[in-house]
């Protein structure tokens, strides 16, 4: 580990930094250099306040918007934009911690932020996604968002299917996240979770950390998903609670 630097970048919601930070702290625990990163929105960044200070780890930003243009007209809009200039700046990022001789070996990313892994592909750097949710919702995510057998490749506007996995009862379109349903407002959301499953399909060795551990989830991560590989690393909350327990 005294070697590994990894670049761990995600969004500004809380649901999204707890995890994510409780993540960068154990590696560091375990000797590792890591940088965080969060993605911002460039027409409207604030001062980002946060309670990391620990050798080993830094901090920094990268934006996903293009700060002289307007307010995107739409949803599919916004989300272009994210990924077209995330992308860029992502790249930016990981080559100037590279010419700090702090070059990145390994890069983290989470949810909505699916094009970080073919950033990270085209410099030569592995990656994985972090799924900042059980393993159950990842397994909803790639049942309906596989290429092969994926029920959003040919009915995408119909309500989902009912399901089963390893280790639950049957669900119901209503035990699923609501945006799966196309009467969601979120339901526009859904091609940037489906690309999170493609992306990984194009990888050779796809990796997924689950925000989970192997004996509330057992089946199913035994079961896997194809080729992927999956780690269970969790719970991703302060050891504090862990100890105390």
């Amino acid at each position: 580990m005294n070697h590994q630097h990894f670049l761990i970048i995600s969004f500004r919601g809380q649901g999204h930094l707890n995890p994510t930070i409780q993540l960068a702290k154990r590696l560091v625990w375990a000797g590792a250099q890591v940088t965080y990163a969060n993605a911002v929105d460039g027409r409207n960044i604030r001062t980002i306040k946060t309670s990391i200070s620990m050798e080993g780890l830094s901090h920094t930003s990268f934006s996903v918007t293009d700060d002289d243009a307007g307010e995107p007209s739409s949803y599919e809009d916004r989300i272009s934009e994210i990924k077209r200039v995330g992308s860029r700046n992502l790249r930016e990022l990981i080559v100037s911690l590279s010419e700090k001789d702090r070059p990145v070996t390994f890069l983290i990313y989470t949810v909505l932020l699916p094009w970080a892994a073919d950033v990270a592909r085209d410099l030569g750097v592995p990656s994985a996604f972090l799924s900042i949710q059980s393993a159950a919702v990842f397994a909803i995510y790639h049942h309906y968002f596989n290429s092969r057998s994926g029920f959003y490749q040919t009915s995408k506007n119909e309500p989902p299917t009912p399901l089963s996995l390893p280790g639950l009862p049957p669900l119901t379109p209503e035990d699923l996240p609501s945006f799966l349903l196309p009467t969601d407002p979120n339901f526009p959301i859904v091609p940037t979770f489906q690309e999170h499953i493609l992306t990984l399909e194009k990888e050779t060795n796809p990796c997924v950390l689950l925000n989970t551990f192997d004996v509330l989830e057992e089946d199913l991560i035994k079961a896997g998903m194809e080729n992927m590989k999956l780690f269970a690393i969790g719970p991703l909350i302060p050891l504090a609670y862990l100890e105390n327990s």
